[in-house]
């Protein structure tokens, strides 16, 4: 194999020739970004493509060794310009069969509701006649995951208002749609409201709030802080999550009538890739 490199307009180009071939195969490099290293030239390539459909959604990618010899680099370069591209989620390995376009996930839209801790979770379809998307409600499931008299971390105690060694009602519950685990929330309850509306003695779910309510702890204000950020090893686990997918993390604070001081505070965490904040801020 003879390798004979030459420069070309801003591209330096590099030809590679075998005797098996009747003409040199170009491998392009921009010089400009000679600072980028290929590895991450290669990604943005790829990233590009995907971007454009060239590889939709559930295509096959080349192999590293299809790479390697696309660019003419060694397979541990073409290997990391893969990796790059999994940690940022565009891609899926599979064993055995290679590296898969990510099929978008079904994007879900929260609305919070004033009542709970909860959202009306909706999905955008097309109507019949066509005339635009129609929302469709979600039926979750819940199942309590803690319940329990405990003490909270030391910035919910501070969101509450309580003392940094107070106990409060803690309820952990995990919200599902068809069998698959959409959300991860705690909750934490100031433990006079917590007995006073007998809490304890409540699964997670909607109940809650209607206890809360007919307790006459009716949630008038609720002031939210969302966030994202990469998930834990046991968050990605339970939600199912790719490498490189971020979680938002929803903390909400449930005032009542009073407005004096919260009663609630709860922690929501789900996929980024899945969930999208729909809020209506109109007086």
């Amino acid at each position: 194999m003879r390798v004979v490199a030459g420069l070309c307009a801003s591209l330096r180009v590099v030809y590679i020739s075998d005797a098996r071939e009747a003409a040199p195969v170009a491998r392009v490099v921009d010089p400009r970004r000679a600072s980028r290293p290929v590895y991450k030239q290669i990604a943005d390539r790829l990233r590009s493509a995907i971007g454009d459909e060239v590889y939709a959604p559930g295509d096959l990618l080349p192999s590293e060794h299809e790479l390697a010899a696309e660019y003419g680099v060694a397979r541990g370069t073409a290997r990391q310009a893969i990796m790059l591209l999994r940690n940022e989620g565009l891609i899926d390995a599979v064993h055995g069969l290679g590296c898969f376009v990510r099929e978008p996930e079904p994007v879900q839209r929260l609305r919070p509701g004033g009542q709970s801790a909860d959202w009306e979770i909706i999905r955008e379809l097309e109507d019949d006649d066509g005339r635009g998307p129609i929302a469709e409600a979600l039926t979750m499931s819940f199942a309590t995951t803690q319940l329990e008299r405990a003490r909270p971390p030391a910035e919910i105690a501070k969101l509450l208002g309580v003392p940094a060694d107070a106990e409060v009602l803690v309820r952990g519950w995990e919200a599902s749609h068809q069998g698959n685990v959409r959300t991860i929330a705690s909750a934490y309850t100031r433990w006079d409201v917590a007995t006073q509306a007998r809490l304890i003695e409540i699964e997670s779910g909607p109940a809650v709030y209607l206890m809360l309510s007919a307790s006459g702890y009716q949630i008038a204000r609720i002031t939210e802080e969302v966030s994202a950020r990469m998930p834990t090893t046991a968050e990605a686990q339970r939600l199912d999550l790719g490498p490189g997918v971020p979680v938002l993390s929803v903390q909400r604070v449930n005032y009542t009538t009073d407005d004096k001081q919260p009663i609630e505070v709860t922690v929501s965490v789900m996929s980024a890739e899945r969930y999208r904040m729909v809020y209506d801020l109109g007086g």
